[in-house]
């Protein structure tokens, strides 16, 4: 009889360490998955990390870009008031000049033909400096919308990222 009560604890005894076994290896497969699952979060975290720097980069060669053509829209902004203002100064020069001088018809319509020429050069200066101004507030306004759209790509990236960090958390 205590031979069959041994036998029933031996047998006892062994259906737990089996089932211990099994739980043990059920155990061991859901790490691995999680070792998986984790690698793969730890993988896309990298990717977004470098998809996140190149937008910065992206994001500065804009800013840089962006402050090169508002220098160059200061730049030509002067020239055109410069021109402007060359402008006035020879109409009032030519005024003056049709005004007081007392030469010859002859002399008169020599100097009226190169003021003429003159006010023809630089209105044409004048319009080609207005195109330029209009063209560089383009290429301005062009950029601050790239600018606009890659600060939100950044946003998008790092919300990602923080996302990510938090699910690996």
């Amino acid at each position: 009889m205590a031979a069959a009560g041994a036998q029933e604890k031996l047998d006892a005894w062994e259906k737990e360490r089996a089932e211990a076994a099994t739980a043990l290896q059920e155990a061991a497969i859901e790490r691995d998955r999680l070792n998986v699952d984790l690698a793969e979060a730890r993988t896309s975290s990298a990717k977004h990390e470098a998809g996140e720097a190149e937008l910065q980069l992206k994001f500065d060669e804009a800013q840089s870009g962006l402050e090169a053509a508002n220098a160059a829209l200061a730049e030509t902004s002067k020239k055109l008031e410069e021109s402007s203002r060359e402008a006035r100064e020879t109409a009032l020069e030519f005024r003056s000049y049709k005004e007081h001088n007392s030469s010859s018809k002859e002399e008169q319509l020599r100097a009226i033909a190169e003021l003429k020429v003159s006010v023809d050069r630089l209105s044409t200066d004048l319009d080609e400096k207005s195109n330029m101004v209009v063209e560089q507030k383009e290429v301005l306004d062009t950029s601050s919308a790239y600018v606009s759209a890659l600060e939100e790509k950044l946003r998008h990236a790092e919300k990602g990222r923080r996302d990510l960090h938090n699910t690996i958390q």
